[in-house]
């Protein structure tokens, strides 16, 4: 499970890993065929990580940023369906991407500031940062036997 969650986690980041947003290849295509490397990517910075320990809920929640990217790993495992809200600052923050293990057994919903998921698996949000200051996000996660546990996650500012 944990190798199928990382192979994922690897085929969402890699094209924003390899080369910046915004950005546009420079060559042509016929320019590109052969080359045999992949250049470098941004440096990857874990900057916090929650430990998630309710009776029917384990796992972390962990926060990563490479260059303006800010991307949130829900690293959990409930017995049964949990729900998650994230609640985000939309003047630093553009939400950019949802990145679920299994799409067909998700609810996902986005409005304005607020990210609410409700899921048994593990999930990624991925974040642009549009202003370079610093942000916060706030977590709420529940077990469908009404326990939850509260974290803040710190967003440094982005070296853009």
């Amino acid at each position: 499970m944990a190798a199928a969650a990382g192979l994922i986690i690897g085929f969402v980041l890699y094209p924003f890993l390899v080369q910046k947003p915004g950005t546009q290849y420079e060559q042509h295509q016929i320019d590109l065929s052969g080359t045999i490397g992949i250049g470098e990517g941004f440096p990857v910075e874990e900057i916090q990580s929650i430990d998630i320990q309710l009776n029917d809920i384990q796992g972390s929640i962990d926060l990563k940023q490479a260059e303006n990217l800010v991307w949130v790993e829900f690293n959990l495992v409930p017995e049964d369906d949990m729900s998650a809200q994230l609640m985000y600052d939309d003047q630093i923050l553009e939400f950019i991407v949802f990145q679920p293990l299994d799409p067909a057994r998700i609810n996902f919903q986005h409005q304005s500031k607020r990210i609410n998921v409700n899921t048994s698996q593990p999930f990624i949000l991925i974040f642009s940062q549009i202003v370079n200051q610093f942000s916060t996000l706030n977590v709420l996660v529940k077990s469908n036997t009404g326990k939850e546990q509260r974290a803040v996650l710190s967003v440094k500012a982005s070296e853009m």
